[in-house]
């Protein structure tokens, strides 16, 4: 409510759009002469990762996923306190990404749920603390109906001291 405001700021000191006096030269209430409202950022501007740079980068794993299908990446960790770090590019869409745990009972539990992630802007990266022994599977879905993609991925598990020997 502009009322609100004005408890706060004076009318003079406030703008024409929100319920106050003050207006630019032009007399435009939203005194955009002096205020850059946001504004929808034109296409050249935008800045798709080059995924030929990581399709020739001898760290990442190059998979291609089709059209409906899902592929998993085993772990298995046997001490407390590693993490598993993850960073996830598509070439030509979206994925679903997520990761499981299976325990000695042999249960499946989510340990982060599946997500889409727009991967194909920006590498999709996280990491996540293993705080129970046992077997984690990082798992990428596709869920195209038409098209399969091209993916380039980099799972690894680390110590707490940064090291990433098992």
């Amino acid at each position: 409510d502009t009322n609100d405001i004005k408890k706060f700021i004076d009318e003079d000191q406030l703008i024409g759009y929100y319920g106050g006096t003050l207006v630019d030269e032009d007399g435009d209430p939203k005194f955009s002469s002096k205020i850059n409202y946001p504004s929808k950022v034109p296409e050249s501007y935008y800045m798709a990762p080059n995924f030929a740079e990581y399709e020739l980068n001898s760290e990442y794993t190059k998979v291609d996923i089709g059209r409906g299908q899902e592929i998993s990446i085993t772990v298995e960790v046997e001490t407390k306190g590693f993490s598993i770090s993850w960073v996830v590019l598509s070439k030509d869409g979206e994925l679903e990404i997520g990761i499981n745990f299976k325990g000695a009972s042999g249960e499946v539990e989510p340990v982060e749920p599946m997500a889409k992630v727009n991967c194909h802007v920006c590498p999709e990266s996280g990491s996540r603390i293993c705080s129970k022994v046992g077997t984690y599977t990082v798992v990428m879905r596709n869920n195209a109906v038409l098209k399969g993609k091209r993916v380039a991925y980099n799972v690894d598990v680390y110590r707490q001291d940064g090291s990433n020997e098992l």
